[in-house]
């Protein structure tokens, strides 16, 4: 018997818009950089036709995703997205320009990124998460894996999802990740962790070192993003994602 999580407006269908891309700039590379990366997620590029570039893709990736699919459904061996936490908090912030203070708010491509609130709640959050891994589960190919980096408020709601999508047999692991040391809160016990929830598309999902593999260079991606875009006081959950 399957289990489903179910709330007022759930999709029945997601829409699959297939946009062209502009590209903005392209880097070729060097003899330095493709021996330092031989081995790694980012080999494989240049002029062999056999491993096409990679791309960074600036835009919302439900958008991005729904372009994705005529080329690569199925293909795709890795996913790893940490989305919005539901925390309810607006990342505007304040730029100082000489003695006056503005404020900045997000672009309309930002606020995916940076804002964590939503018109109708936790619906709107669950329908937002929900379409997108719909479509990352067209992209897995049939070893791939999704790791989705979560906090506690909701890691029990995007489980059921995954369930529902990717099938309970599918659950891997549930990641714990330590973010932070203990502290005492008087008023609840403290929260110093989060979740990576770990799903296989098959029974054969690809192995850890490939996982490892990928994980170093979205650590140095994802560290560069937060360093330059992120808006004082976001950090993780809100910082710009991709595949």
């Amino acid at each position: 018997m399957a289990v489903r999580l179910e709330w007022d407006g759930k999709p029945t269908e997601v829409e699959r818009l297939s946009l062209p891309f502009q590209t903005v700039e392209t880097i070729n590379q060097s003899r330095t950089t493709r021996d330092r990366d031989s081995g790694s997620l980012l080999a494989g590029q240049g002029t062999d036709t056999n491993h096409p570039p990679n791309q960074l893709i600036w835009g919302d990736n439900k958008l991005v995703m729904g372009s994705l699919l005529k080329e690569y459904a199925g293909q795709i061996k890795l996913v790893y997205i940490d989305p919005p936490f539901d925390i309810g908090a607006d990342f505007s912030y304040q730029v100082l320009i000489g003695d006056r203070s503005i404020e900045k708010t997000p672009s309309i491509l930002e606020e995916h990124a940076y804002r964590d609130t939503w018109g109708k709640g936790r619906t709107s959050y669950l329908q937002m998460i929900y379409e997108r891994i719909l479509l990352i589960h067209e992209l897995l190919d049939e070893t791939g894996s999704l790791y989705l980096h979560c906090g506690h408020a909701v890691s029990h709601l995007l489980r059921s999802l995954c369930d529902e999508i990717f099938g309970a047999d599918r659950f891997r692991n549930e990641i714990v990740w330590q973010r932070t040391g203990a502290h005492n809160d008087p008023r609840r016990y403290g929260n110093i962790a989060e979740a990576i929830l770990f799903y296989s598309k098959s029974e054969q999902p690809g192995s850890r070192a490939h996982a490892r593999r990928a994980a170093r260079p979205a650590g140095r991606l994802r560290s560069l993003l937060q360093h330059d875009q992120a808006p004082q006081g976001a950090s993780g959950p809100h910082s710009p994602t991709g595949l």
